[in-house]
């Protein structure tokens, strides 16, 4: 019965183990055809897909798609690591991701690469990662790849382009067709005195002008159909503050595909700057034309103000000190000295060469002007003087400089002369930036002398502070100016590489600043004077111009202490006569400015024939001969008309008796 039992329970037993085996086997053959069925849809999904072990650190599974991708073969790509499908770039990505996933930090799933393909090309992809955890450890990941380099350029390329706007120098603007802000960039909002784009973004193009200037020009060019924008157009803009400031404006229209108008492209520069260059400009050709003028007009006058001053200086000579004549002819000689100085004005303007300069302590020279002017002025008129301890040099021409502060004293003390006040002249050293470099990036700090002279007179209106500075220009009555004083301060300033600004306001005084560039050297030392004695001579002198009355003159002059004349209007005779006897004279004086040949042409010829014959070249216009080009040619002296008599014969004599000379 037992036995019975016991077999029984056995063959059920057995029975259960065959169903269970069968189960298994079913379940077999069941996750057999799931896994095909999976492996079939892994490979069938149009999407790059690998598989990454953490177990082993590679790559597990892959589909034919992430195969297809890349170029690899299936056999070739589960041999490679998952770092070695990256350019270096991504490789140092990936690996600090990993080292964050693995230490516990959440990362993105998602994630870009750059894929280096077997080619060797690259693709931008889009990786979505899914993890595999086993015992809530992270064994794997699933690696889904989407290639996304087209939209990645296309990214880049708007990247650029919003990068190249926003760092443009020029501002740039988008905006709506009713006038609205859509976009500008940082320079537009700088340009206009906004901190920030985004504090212009909605609001009106209206902001940026004035209601007239919008309602007639901006608004009616954005509500036409036929505008289709503008190239370089000056617009006057209007800055945060209400400061109108000019622009050069190029507009063009943004259309759909259908061409319809949809917004407005603005670009603008600030072209301030470039406009004061522009005047700056207009200014200098201005002043160089009447340079060129004046220079004809002082040669002529200089021909005929020396025999006036000649003729008038022997008048002096023949007329008694009491005879009433006598205080006549020393009028006209003050006269002619007068006409002198105002003819050497005018050719300033005309000067091709700038004044030869030295190393001079401009408050020296300052305070020589303040001295000579202190006796002068009316006990209404006080003079208050800072100057720095320190010497302040610069390179300089004394007598230019000496005149430029005389002649601003003077204005300062003829605008307080009604009502007195205080001149005040200060001096120190200062570091800016030269006035026409002040825009520019590469501009950089100089040092200069800062003279200062401030009068407590009425003013000027800012049309007539403009003007200041033009030739013949002046405020004062008839007979009471010539207009030059300021020019001169101007072309001197201009020669000596400095600047000269002016601020006045009616019924406030003006203020004149002077910038000399600073000269940085020690010992400075003029040395000694050498003094020229004034005296006759015997010896015999070829004279050369062309205007009778000078060579008349000179042959009376000097013929008075002595020295024998041969005197020509011709060039041409003059040479004749020195190359028939060429050691029969000691001495040649030559006009520049002879028709036919030239004086300096003249003294070439003489130097042909005799090289060591002392000549000296004599001009009533100094814009035709320099100095230094004198002395190249090789003249001894280069004597500017018209020229007291004595100072003719310390020159003669000068050349005469230096050594080598006979």
């Amino acid at each position: 019965m037992e036995s019975h039992s016991t077999r029984e329970s056995y063959q059920e037993i057995l029975k259960q183990l065959e169903e269970e085996k069968k189960l298994r086997q079913e379940a077999q053959e069941t996750a057999a055809d799931l896994v095909g069925r999976l492996d079939h849809v892994f490979d069938m999904i149009p999407a790059g897909i690998y598989e990454i072990d953490f177990r082993t650190g590679g790559i597990s599974n892959v589909n034919d798609v992430m195969c297809a991708y890349l170029g690899y073969t299936r056999e070739e790509f589960l041999n490679l690591k998952p770092w070695d499908l990256l350019t270096p770039e991504s490789r140092e990505l990936y690996q600090q991701r990993m080292e964050d996933f693995l230490s516990g930090k959440d990362i993105s799933t998602e994630v870009q690469y750059t894929i280096r393909m077997r080619s060797g090309e690259e693709l931008r992809c889009l990786l979505n990662n899914r993890f595999v955890y086993k015992d809530g450890q992270p064994v794997g990941a699933v690696v889904i790849v989407r290639d996304v380099t087209t939209e990645w350029r296309a990214q880049e390329t708007l990247r650029s382009q919003a990068m190249a706007l926003e760092q443009s120098f020029d501002g740039i603007g988008i905006f709506t067709l009713n006038g609205e802000v859509i976009f500008v960039n940082q320079a537009w909002a700088d340009m206009h005195g906004y901190e920030t784009p985004q504090e212009l973004i909605g609001k009106n193009l209206s902001i940026f002008h004035s209601p007239a200037q919008y309602e007639s020009q901006i608004r009616f060019y954005l509500a036409d159909p036929a505008y289709d924008g503008a190239n370089g157009v000056q617009v006057t803009h209007l800055r945060k503050d209400g400061v109108e400031f000019p622009t050069r404006m190029s507009t063009s229209i943004i259309k759909d595909d259908s061409g319809k108008h949809v917004a407005l492209l603005a670009i603008a520069q600030d072209i301030t700057h470039s406009l004061r260059m522009e005047e700056r400009l207009r200014h200098a050709q201005k002043m160089e034309a009447i340079g060129v003028l004046a220079g004809g007009i002082a040669h002529d006058f200089n021909n005929i103000l020396h025999p006036l001053m000649g003729y008038a200086e022997l008048a002096l000579e023949d007329i008694p000190f009491e005879n009433p004549a006598s205080e006549c002819v020393r009028e006209i000689v003050r006269a002619t000295g007068r006409a002198k100085s105002l003819v050497s004005q005018i050719l300033s303007f005309s000067r091709s060469e700038k004044e030869e300069q030295k190393p001079i302590n401009l408050s020296n020279v300052v305070k020589e002007v303040l001295a000579l002017i202190r006796a002068s002025l009316p006990a209404a008129i006080r003079i208050q003087e800072e100057f720095e301890a320190a010497p302040c040099l610069i390179m300089g021409n004394p007598t230019q400089v000496h005149q430029v502060v005389m002649n601003l004293c003077t204005n300062a003390y003829q605008a307080m002369k009604e009502s007195g006040g205080l001149l005040k002249v200060s001096l120190k050293t200062e570091s800016r930036i030269p006035g026409d470099m002040a825009s520019l990036p590469s501009a950089t700090l100089r040092e200069y002398a800062k003279l200062e002279i401030q009068d407590t007179g009425g003013g000027m209106e800012p049309h007539v502070a403009s003007r200041i500075f033009e030739p013949y220009f002046t405020t004062k009555p008839k007979g009471q100016g010539t207009g030059m004083g300021l020019a001169m301060v101007h072309t001197i300033m201009t020669q000596h590489k400095g600047e000269v600004c002016v601020d006045t306001l009616p019924g406030y005084g003006s203020t004149f600043a002077l910038y000399f560039p600073v000269l940085h050297m020690e010992g400075l030392s003029e040395g000694p004077r050498e003094k020229v004695k004034a005296a006759g001579g015997e010896e015999k002198i070829l004279l050369v111009d062309d205007e009778d009355s000078i060579t008349m003159l000179l042959e009376r002059a000097l013929g008075r202490l002595g020295y024998r004349i041969d005197a020509y209007t011709s060039s041409a005779a003059a040479l004749e006569s020195f190359t028939a006897n060429p050691d029969g004279f000691d001495l040649a004086i030559l006009d520049v400015s002879m028709p036919e040949m030239t004086g300096d042409v003249l003294l070439k010829k003489i130097k042909e024939i005799r090289p060591d014959f002392p000549c000296i070249l004599f001009t009533g216009n100094d814009h035709s001969m320099s100095k230094a080009r004198a002395l190249e040619l090789g003249a001894c002296q280069l004597l500017a008309k018209p020229l007291r008599t004595q100072a003719m014969t310390a020159a003669i004599r000068q050349v005469l008796d230096a050594p080598g000379e006979q």
